[in-house]
């Protein structure tokens, strides 16, 4: 088993440093080994709209990981709904296995934002819609930056000698990696369409076939061409070299061997002011079926906000019990002191934001009618380890009690509050542009970097320490916004006391000396309490039936 695992890792490596250098096309790494995908966005002139998006893959397992056909096909459809970036739903979405067993993908993406919409491992592309004031737009490839450019440096003089001898070597490199490449892009087709929301002044390397309406295309096989065309120029090859984690710089020349022209790939449109469709008509229909799909798709969203009320259900579904021991063997049942512990599963009527320390035991009463409440304190009397489910509308939590007597055949009841916290919407907390290093500080929300390091991997993440005042269940989320391209930061834990909490917080990539930090907070809370209880209950949590 492990050599599978070491084998499928440097697979995996060797495939992300093939493609880290297709990244200056805005490519993503590619779990599907070749893909199919067609586009047809339709743009408001707000830069709001929609997105047909339809492709067929074939989902590479790299884990080894035995499953069904159908069920690779629902996870993997799975990943495009949850991993996609800068969409505020899906609609029509339809999947099947195709007949040579590659996977096809369609549905409908609503996005606010054009230059947020990331359909991960789906497509190359990303588009930026710039207004550019006086009634007009431009639509440009949005080719994404790295956070830390290398900085270039001018190529040393070289003897001839020399110079054969680097363009040789820089050759090897290539035909080295040509292999890779070849199988990562020579199936790789990508077609896109926009329906514009006005007239097309200008534009350079989109087709037109109809007014109002620009494409592209993109072969992987004309991006072989293009790397076998400069590793040919000796003049290039000497100046720039090969590097396959760093491609060449999308510049006219390399544009017109890719999409025909020698310019950016950019268009200019004078725009209306109606809208071409109805964007909040649309999402709110899309919004309808989204539990449908999740369901569909084996996973629970988050449900709807709960209001208040009475719990829909609670139930035992675990109990723990441990006697004394004798304290001289050093030794204790469950690792736990003497005690008795049910595990309770209640269900709210709703979503929630977590479960509040104020929750507890108002009373326990064992059926000889002795109190099974551990003591008067508060600690005492708080309900342990509350987690929530999948879809937060569910908690778990245990309930600990004092050791019945010897003799006692069950529990008369079990009476508490749960105090909970419900989130209505959230709100963006811009926290301006930061210094990168340790000490650097914001006003809002008392924000400080403790402290930024390199990430576990040791492949050029990065992660940063946030402080915040805020309490852990807060926070939604953090973002980096680098030349306006917004970037969420995978967090990994927290650690804190009362309401300021440190954040560890994960970039893929490296960082810059300066970017601004986007903090996404819930909002609109309300608490609210639910009280619960439990009655005649046998010493297993189950319920007695009356007169047995």
């Amino acid at each position: 088993m492990r050599g599978g695992f070491e084998s499928a890792t440097m697979i995996t490596k060797a495939i992300r440093r093939s493609l880290t250098g297709l990244a200056a096309l805005g490519f993503a790494f590619l779990l599907s080994a070749c893909y199919e995908t067609r586009q047809e966005f339709t743009l408001n002139p707000d830069g709001s709209g929609k997105l047909l998006h339809e492709c067929s893959f074939q989902n590479v397992n790299l884990g080894n990981k035995e499953e069904s056909p159908e069920d690779a096909l629902q996870a993997a459809v799975a990943r495009i709904i949850n991993d996609s970036k800068g969409v505020d739903a899906w609609d029509d979405v339809s999947f099947k296995l195709l007949d040579d067993g590659r996977m096809w993908f369609r549905g409908t993406a609503y996005f606010k934002k054009l230059e947020a919409l990331e359909i991960q491992n789906q497509s190359m592309f990303t588009f930026k819609w710039n207004d550019i004031g006086t009634g007009k737009a431009e639509l440009v490839l949005n080719l994404k930056k790295s956070a830390e450019p290398k900085e270039k440096k001018e190529p040393a003089e070289m003897t001839p000698e020399e110079r054969t001898k680097k363009i040789k070597a820089e050759r090897a490199k290539f035909q080295q990696a040509k292999p890779m490449f070849s199988a990562m892009l020579g199936g790789l087709k990508q077609t896109v369409a926009f329906r514009l929301p006005g007239k097309v002044e200008s534009s350079s390397n989109f087709k037109s076939d109809s007014p109002g309406v620009l494409g592209l295309s993109f072969e992987g096989a004309k991006m072989i061409e293009a790397l076998e065309k400069l590793i040919s120029d000796d003049d290039w090859l000497a100046k720039q070299g090969f590097d396959a984690q760093s491609a060449p710089e999308l510049d006219a020349e390399l544009a017109g061997m890719l999409f025909g022209e020698k310019a950016a790939i950019s268009a200019k449109i004078s725009t209306t002011a109606k809208p071409l469709f109805d964007y909040a008509a649309g999402l709110a229909t899309a919004k309808k079926g989204a539990d449908a799909l999740q369901k569909k798709l084996g996973v629970l969203a988050i449900a709807s906000p709960a209001e208040g009320g009475e719990l829909k259900s609670i139930k035992v579904v675990g109990v723990r019990m441990a006697r004394e021991v004798d304290k001289k063997l050093d030794l204790r049942p469950f690792h736990q002191d003497a005690g008795y512990t049910f595990s309770v599963l209640a269900e709210f009527s709703g979503s929630v934001l977590d479960v509040t320390d104020k929750s507890v035991i108002t009373s326990a009463t064992a059926s000889d009618g002795s109190s099974l409440v551990k003591g008067n304190r508060d600690w005492d009397r708080r309900l342990g380890f509350p987690k929530l489910s999948a879809d937060n509308a569910s908690v778990m939590f245990d309930l600990e009690l004092k050791l019945p007597a010897p003799g006692v055949q069950g529990i008369k009841e079990v009476s508490g509050v749960l105090q909970y916290r419900v989130a209505e919407g959230t709100k963006e907390i811009d926290l301006g542009p930061m210094e990168l290093k340790a000490g650097a500080k914001a006003t809002e929300l008392g924000a400080e970097i403790k402290d930024i390091k390199d990430g576990w991997k040791k492949d050029g993440s990065k992660e940063i320490e946030l402080s915040l005042k805020l309490k852990p269940q807060d926070l939604k989320s953090v973002s980096l916004v680098v030349d306006g391209v917004k970037t969420e930061l995978k967090r990994s834990g927290y650690s804190g006391m009362n309401t300021t909490t440190t954040f560890s917080l994960q970039s893929e990539s490296a960082l810059p000396e300066k970017a601004t930090l986007i903090v996404e907070i819930h909002d609109k809370l309300q608490t609210f309490e639910a009280p619960f209880r439990l009655e005649n209950l046998s010493l297993l949590g189950e319920a007695l039936v009356p007169g047995a």
